[in-house]
């Protein structure tokens, strides 16, 4: 007697502990928002949360307090579902846990188990990760995963989200300048600024050259290469070029209204510091004399 009236109490207690948790969430989650209340969002969010954890532990109460009474599976499911509804559990949950329960195993936490644990996106795995990308900035994720023995996802989700990494393809650039040849650039560039600026200099002034190769054939861009065909025709060819392909080099020097010299070196044929003084320079000046006879290369 004593048994089904203390069961009664836990029953009766669950029924009025489910009810306030449940006028709470409601209230929570579906008031006007124009609605006062004296906490903020966060504090909203708590207590969302911890009344649906009482919820949840509520209802592991039952279940674990029923067995003690003395009532079966069968009896157990009846009373959850007269106090919470039929959707709250089923009858195979309620099974397992009075099976578990009459093996007076009253711990609510799985059993401690060897094995793989159940993610492996843990702070050793993410540290792991870290020192190997430090180690190869190129290394693969393939690779990061073979040496982990942890999955293509897994290694993916520790870069992305855990380690805010982005893989991108390096930048090009024309040369690996010294520092000196840096700050060398920097002078020159602020003496330049300035011959502009108190007027010694005008953009007409400027010379500038450079050697380029250019291919005999010349190659269109992928997206020019691109054309109209019907579901049963094949697309173009287009020949890539080779390696050993007729090439051109030319030495161009402009000013800002365009080409001033244009010289082709000749087939086989090295620039050095002789060839470009004798060959390049000369041929500049002479152009230079004939297009501005008074000024030649004053301020150059």
């Amino acid at each position: 007697m004593n048994n089904l009236l203390d069961r009664q109490n836990v029953l009766d207690n669950l029924t009025a502990i489910e009810t306030t948790a449940k006028l709470l969430v409601n209230a929570l989650t579906t008031r006007p928002d124009d609605t006062e209340l004296s906490f903020n969002e966060v504090q909203q969010e708590e207590l969302i949360h911890q009344s649906q954890t009482f919820l949840t532990e509520a209802r592991q109460d039952a279940q674990s307090i029923c067995p003690i009474c003395g009532l079966n599976a069968i009896q157990i499911y009846d009373e959850l579902v007269t106090a919470y509804g039929p959707d709250v559990v089923s009858y195979r949950t309620v099974a397992r846990w009075v099976q578990r329960f009459s093996t007076e195993q009253q711990s609510l936490e799985n059993n401690p188990r060897n094995g793989r644990p159940v993610t492996v996106i843990t702070q050793q795995n993410i540290d792991s990760v870290k020192d190997l990308v430090n180690d190869d900035p190129h290394i693969s994720i393939d690779y990061i995963a073979m040496i982990l023995d942890i999955s293509h996802g897994s290694v993916h989700t520790i870069l992305k989200q855990h380690l805010g990494l982005r893989k991108i393809t390096s930048r090009w650039v024309p040369h690996a300048l010294t520092e000196q040849q840096k700050q060398r650039r920097v002078e020159i560039c602020t003496e330049n600024l300035r011959k502009f600026e108190n007027g010694s200099w005008r953009l007409c002034d400027i010379v500038t050259g450079d050697e380029t190769w250019i291919y005999h054939r010349k190659i269109k861009a992928k997206e020019q290469c691109k054309v109209w065909v019907r579901k049963d025709e094949s697309p173009a060819t287009e020949v890539r070029r080779q390696q050993y392909e007729k090439k051109t080099m030319f030495i161009i020097f402009f000013l800002s209204t365009g080409p001033l010299v244009v010289h082709e070196l000749p087939s086989g044929m090295s620039i050095d510091a002789v060839y470009h003084r004798d060959e390049c320079l000369k041929k500049l000046i002479s152009k230079l004399r004939k297009k501005r006879p008074l000024s030649l290369t004053k301020g150059i």
